[in-house]
């Protein structure tokens, strides 16, 4: 990176940025050191630093783009690993202001917590391809007659004999299993390569969030869902899923979705942080149900 005050850091100077600063799913270090350990990123981390010598932030790169860019996802990742459209959350401190000044990595996914931050910083202008986040609990966000409906339809899917068990109850082989399932069942493939999937769930057993549907003693839903804590707030992305589609009339996919963030809602209001609940791009008219467009931010790069 050529831009003035950032220097080459170590994995574990990035991963304090990231305690102090906070970030995302895909820009969280244990994350990037599963994906590093068995992808070809050629990773480097970089950190810029205050006037008082601290450092004021770090990013880490893929090439000549920011790690977690969609376009090396998509071409070098995704056959092994599926992390979806994930929000780039850089842990730069907003002290940093200024001194950042140009980020000159390639990337068009940052996320608009970031904005401020580096003056090459431009919105993407297309709609679709804006972030689908969770709207909240509050009447500006989900209606109480939306509420009443959705947990009607929880009542009914129980009352059918249904049954909700957390990820956290499964092993990874269990729950690579029944998502290749249920994705194959929902969109006709597995979702991506299946030891790939169970070395995932395993390297990331404590980041993985969420809930598993069941009826008559078989799995009918479930999202792939992880979660990261940052000081101010928690970031979660829901990366895939899938449903049986034998019980139409019971809302599955619905139901898990209202379960999952009413869960998330709960456990950031009590750890006292903001909700970053991403459902990847606002690219289907379904998402509207539940989420609000946020902008993202793509650098301006020579």
């Amino acid at each position: 990176m050529r831009t003035r005050g950032w220097r080459v850091i170590s994995a574990v100077e990035y991963r304090r940025c990231y305690e102090r600063f906070g970030g995302s799913v895909i820009t969280h270090p244990d994350v990037l050191d599963l994906l590093h350990a068995r992808m070809p990123l050629r990773p480097r981390y970089l950190g810029l630093k205050g006037k008082n010598g601290e450092l004021v932030g770090a990013v880490c790169r893929w090439g000549n783009r920011l790690a977690g860019d969609e376009r090396v996802l998509r071409d070098v990742v995704q056959a092994h690993f599926d992390l979806g459209a994930p929000e780039i959350v850089l842990p730069v401190s907003s002290a940093a202001g200024a001194r950042a000044n140009i980020l000159t990595l390639k990337s068009s996914h940052v996320s608009a917590l970031n904005r401020g931050l580096f003056t090459n910083l431009r919105p993407v202008q297309r709609d679709r391809r804006q972030l689908a986040l969770a709207k909240d609990m509050s009447e500006s966000g989900f209606s109480a007659k939306t509420k009443r409906k959705r947990r009607q339809a929880v009542r009914a899917f129980l009352e059918a004999g249904g049954t909700v068990t957390q990820v956290q109850d499964h092993d990874a082989s269990t729950l690579a299993n029944l998502y290749e399932n249920l994705h194959r069942s929902r969109w006709g493939k597995a979702p991506g390569d299946r030891q790939a999937m169970i070395d995932l769930l395993t390297q990331l057993r404590h980041l993985l969030f969420g809930q598993v549907l069941w009826l008559h003693g078989e799995p009918v839903a479930y999202d792939f869902v992880l979660m990261a804590r940052s000081p101010g707030w928690l970031s979660a992305e829901c990366i895939n899923g899938g449903v049986d589609p034998r019980y139409p009339d019971l809302s599955l996919g619905s139901v898990l979705v209202w379960l999952n963030l009413v869960q998330a809602w709960e456990m950031a209001e009590a750890e006292g942080r903001d909700l970053r609940f991403s459902l990847g791009r606002m690219d289907t008219e379904y998402k509207s149900t539940w989420c609000r467009p946020s902008p993202i931010y793509k650098t301006i790069t020579l």
